[in-house]
């Protein structure tokens, strides 16, 4: 549940990026909007980053644009690789953990039995 405070943020950022988009001619369709959104919002420094650079040199951020930034920052796939390449790094470092662990319990074999004897009574 959101508190008071997520809320007034997510609104501020909500009608700052409604002005951008007016600002730059983009419709406030739902892609276009979570681009602006999320520039507002400043939580994806590398998306802000190109938005301020293509301000800074006089560039437009028009329609194309904003699709250009949506499949670079937001598509699909490039959420999918992200994960698929996350889970794979994951893997191997665990494989890579696995054998070394078991390469060294190979070697540190501990003196005398593995188990005592139960006392007798």
């Amino acid at each position: 549940m959101m508190q008071a405070e997520d809320i007034e943020f997510a609104t501020e950022w909500s009608e700052r990026a409604l002005q951008l988009m007016a600002d730059n001619g983009v419709p406030p369709a739902p892609d276009n909007y979570s681009i602006w959104f999320r520039y507002a919002s400043g939580r994806l420094p590398e998306l802000n980053q190109e938005i301020d650079g293509r301000i800074a040199s006089a560039l437009p951020i028009d329609i194309d644009t904003t699709i250009s930034l949506q499949k670079k920052y937001f598509a699909e796939d490039k959420l999918t690789d992200v994960t698929l390449n996350t889970g794979t790094r994951l893997n191997t470092r665990s494989t890579r953990s696995s054998r070394s662990s078991k390469s060294r319990s190979a070697t540190q074999r501990p003196s005398g039995p593995p188990f005592a004897k139960p006392a007798k009574d």
